[in-house]
């Protein structure tokens, strides 16, 4: 999976998880800038978002160090051939990760090489306002592309912001915007779609990662957000939302095809 492992402290992490950073990336440093897409990873254990990471995977011949993603071909095969052991719990995230993250990385770099049209050049996330996010992005209905979210059915596919209930009265009302990569406050979604935010100091939408690539092959560059959703109703959540925009001054969508899922 894209996101970090979270579990409790445990002796033996330093032989089961060693990561070494190959790069960390802050929020100011654009994926443009080298005119590819830069993947962004959550580091195993604390999360933060990396360019790359060294696992220790446990294989038929005895655990090995891998880096993510210069392996990656390395971790296909040893996971295609069955020599991947994932017996254990702990075992099968490890492997769940680091074939998750290859994923993607083979997602971002799909279509290198094409002239893209971009019309997302400019646009301001860090200020993204969460109205102008497209109503397919609540993942209602039956799950498809990245809403799968790793689930095997619909009934386990979570809503991005929890229902706001009937009745349900919120006096300090905030606009429903980041600012500066973040909004300090709880996120509901009302019953005609709309979202209805409230100040709240525990809660928080932070954007701690964005990529741009051609997910789906169209020719237009999409973005790939990851967010970090806290708030007493759902606990500490991480999401990636695919979005594109197909003309200059048209609204944000989905891409029409989202290969994998992302969370």
């Amino acid at each position: 999976m894209i996101a970090g492992l979270r579990r409790g402290p445990d002796p033996s992490s330093g032989s089961r998880l060693r990561l070494s950073a190959l790069l960390a990336l802050g929020l100011t440093l654009s994926p443009m800038a080298t005119g590819k897409p830069q993947a962004l990873f959550a580091a195993p254990g604390s999360g933060r978002p990396v360019a790359g990471y060294e696992l220790s995977l446990p294989t038929a011949s005895g655990s090995q160090a891998y880096q993510v993603p210069g392996d990656c071909d390395r971790i296909a095969q040893l996971y295609r051939s069955g020599d991947a052991m994932r017996d254990r719990i702990i075992d099968r995230k490890l492997w769940l990760k680091a074939t998750g993250d290859c994923r993607y990385f083979a997602l971002l770099h799909a279509n290198d090489g094409q002239h893209l049209i971009d019309h997302l050049a400019g646009y301001d996330f860090d200020s993204l306002s969460l109205d102008d996010l497209p109503d397919g992005i609540m993942c209602g209905g039956p799950p498809v592309g990245w809403c799968l979210v790793g689930e095997k059915d619909a009934a386990n596919v979570r809503p991005l912001f929890p229902e706001l209930e009937i009745g349900q009265r919120h006096e300090d009302r905030l606009p429903c915007r980041l600012t500066g990569g973040q909004l300090r406050g709880e996120v509901w979604q009302s019953a005609d779609g709309g979202l209805h935010c409230v100040r709240n100091p525990r809660a928080r939408v932070r954007l701690v990662g964005l990529n741009a690539a051609d997910i789906d092959g169209d020719g237009v560059r999409d973005r790939i957000l990851r967010l970090i959703l806290i708030s007493p109703e759902i606990g500490r959540r991480a999401v990636r939302l695919p979005l594109t925009r197909l003309a200059p001054e048209a609204p944000l969508t989905v891409p029409r095809a989202v290969p994998i899922s992302l969370d």
